[in-house]
């Protein structure tokens, strides 16, 4: 992980000898691919750090070189639950859990579902589909939460899940027991 940081760092000094504008550490590529569309490519350049805790700490190394025009947008994870906060003004959270839960609240699900959803399909779900995903998210993050190293360190793994075993692909209901048995399943040393 060192080096990785070490290499973030030195990417941004040498940025700086070229340009004298922001520099925004994002804790990877589709972040760095996201942010990009949102920010202006002439006024701010972005480095990926492979993770939240490398992008935090390339930020904290740099500012004890007394670098300026630095930012880092992390994912907030759990950090608002757990009553986290950044104890740095150049450390941005995620509004929601992460980037992706972001989506969730704007217009691009709208944009998406117009795009290639059904009407009829949609209108036969009975609510609004946000709230459905949000229902059918809540379970799995809670199960994340609960498996995190600051809550119960469970040591389940969350990659390559196979949603298909627990999610009814009709109605997107989760099904808590299948859930936690893939997990368990997913999880060789649960």
């Amino acid at each position: 992980m060192r080096q990785t940081v070490y290499t973030i760092t030195n990417t941004a000094r040498m940025m700086r000898t070229q340009y004298s504008g922001t520099i925004l550490i994002v804790e990877g590529s589709t972040d760095s691919r996201v942010y990009g569309r949102l920010v202006s490519k002439t006024e701010c350049r972005i480095i990926p750090a492979e993770g939240k805790e490398k992008a935090i700490n390339a930020l904290e190394m740099l500012e004890k070189d007394s670098f300026n025009g630095v930012l880092t947008i992390v994912d907030a994870d759990f950090w608002k639950i757990e009553g986290v906060e950044p104890n740095n003004s150049n450390i941005l959270l995620t509004d929601s859990h992460d980037l992706e839960t972001m989506i969730l609240y704007s217009d691009a699900l709208d944009s998406v579902l117009s795009e290639f959803g059904s009407d009829p399909k949609i209108m036969d779900l009975g609510k609004p589909i946000r709230d459905i995903l949000l229902e059918s998210g809540l379970p799995i993050g809670y199960l994340r939460w609960l498996s995190s190293t600051t809550k119960d360190n469970l040591s389940l793994k969350f990659k390559k899940l196979s949603f298909d075993k627990f999610v009814n692909k009709n109605t997107l209901i989760v099904n808590i027991d299948n859930l936690i048995e893939q997990a368990k399943t997913n999880s060789k040393n649960y």
